[in-house]
């Protein structure tokens, strides 16, 4: 696990245009969990991107921020905004289209402190975000246009965050403890 975790960052390094603040979703038997949610003829794998299962799950709290960012400027914010853990409820599976797939995504249950923390990053971060409204998921994988539909379902599973993680457009990674 290790071994594949720093060939990602070794690749990541080479390939981020933009840095991302996000936080992980600890589920260790996400393999498991994917194989049995998702059909592996369902999966799309094209593009000019990675697409297919979803390697290493996570909740975004903001994207794309601008590859000059510093961690200093993000643990600024977060200490100023983030004072407690961060409780995270999933409340179904669902999707969204995209022109070319479908997102398979956990739903988050509405949450005003994830959304203070988004919107307290959006606004002091430089970042390039382009959405009005923040709409919290973790993604599950990409499949075949018109497939997502069959995904839909009830999926109830809560988990606490204790800490956040910015990736530098650089690949550089750095975790901030709550």
């Amino acid at each position: 696990m290790m071994k594949k975790y720093l060939e990602f960052i070794k690749e990541a390094k080479s390939r981020y245009e933009y840095g991302c603040v996000m936080v992980d979703f600890p589920v260790n038997n996400w393999n498991e969990l994917t194989n049995s949610i998702i059909n592996t003829e369902d999966v799309y794998t094209g593009g000019d991107e990675v697409h297919g299962i979803q390697e290493y799950p996570h909740l975004t709290l903001l994207y794309p921020v601008m590859n000059n960012v510093k961690f200093q400027e993000i643990e600024k914010v977060l200490k100023s905004v983030v004072n407690e853990k961060i409780k995270i409820e999933i409340n179904k599976i669902d999707y969204f289209e995209n022109q070319e797939f479908d997102v398979v995504k956990f739903n988050i249950k509405k949450n005003d402190y994830l959304n203070k923390i988004h919107n307290e990053l959006k606004s002091l971060i430089p970042n390039d975000d382009k959405y009005d409204i923040y709409r919290p998921h973790i993604t599950i994988a990409y499949v075949n246009k018109g497939s997502g539909i069959k995904y839909l379902s009830d999926y109830i599973f809560s988990f606490e965050v204790d800490k956040i993680l910015y990736t530098e457009s650089s690949g550089l990674k750095y975790i901030h403890k709550i």
